[in-house]
């Protein structure tokens, strides 16, 4: 790794260090974080130089006090507890990578069967997750649900048009949501 130290006196630009760190910071986050997809990788590198426009004196500060391999400590830091925050939060944990979709579906039928399979466990899944969650409002809840995983919309604006609970919406999508996320038993 080339030195910036040693090519200039001043503290490096950010276009130097990002040239610089860029591609050994992401293997670094990528080899603390094995199952951690690529998206999430590069945005827990670009973290640390939104750091850096935000926070340019620690920066400084960390080349006053170390030179080069401070400021390439404080970058493994910033990148590591970014990661950490995404992978900790529930939503990553349970999130399938594309590679992973790709062979799920080449070990399944293809076209019309596939689609008639997922169809027919969204219903039985949807069925089951209402039972437990609303059984007073089925129908409503089912329609809000559908339209929440259609449109995109929050739980709190599909449970308004329906005239649900968002609570109800919120955790029969979550149900539905684990039982095709995680795997058959």
């Amino acid at each position: 790794m080339e030195d910036v130290a040693a090519t200039t006196e001043s503290p490096p630009t950010l276009e130097e260090i990002f040239a610089q760190v860029r591609p050994w910071l992401s293997a670094y986050v990528q080899g603390s974080f094995p199952r951690m997809c690529a998206g999430h990788v590069e945005d827990a590198t670009q973290e640390v130089f939104v750091c850096a426009l935000e926070h340019p004196d620690r920066f400084i500060r960390a080349w006053q006090e170390g030179g080069q391999a401070r400021v390439e400590g404080l970058c493994r830091l910033i990148a590591w507890r970014s990661a950490r925050g995404r992978w900790s939060r529930s939503a990553y944990k349970r999130e399938v990578g594309g590679d992973a979709l790709l062979e799920i579906c080449a070990e399944r039928a293809a076209g019309q069967e596939l689609v008639a399979d997922v169809r027919m466990r969204l219903e039985r899944v949807m069925d089951e997750a209402l039972a437990d969650i609303s059984p007073a409002c089925q129908a409503r809840t089912r329609a809000a649900v559908m339209d929440r995983f259609l449109t995109g919309d929050t739980d709190t604006a599909v449970a308004h048009r329906h005239g649900v609970r968002r609570e109800y919406v919120n955790r029969v999508k979550r149900k539905v949501q684990r039982s095709f996320l995680e795997p058959a038993a």
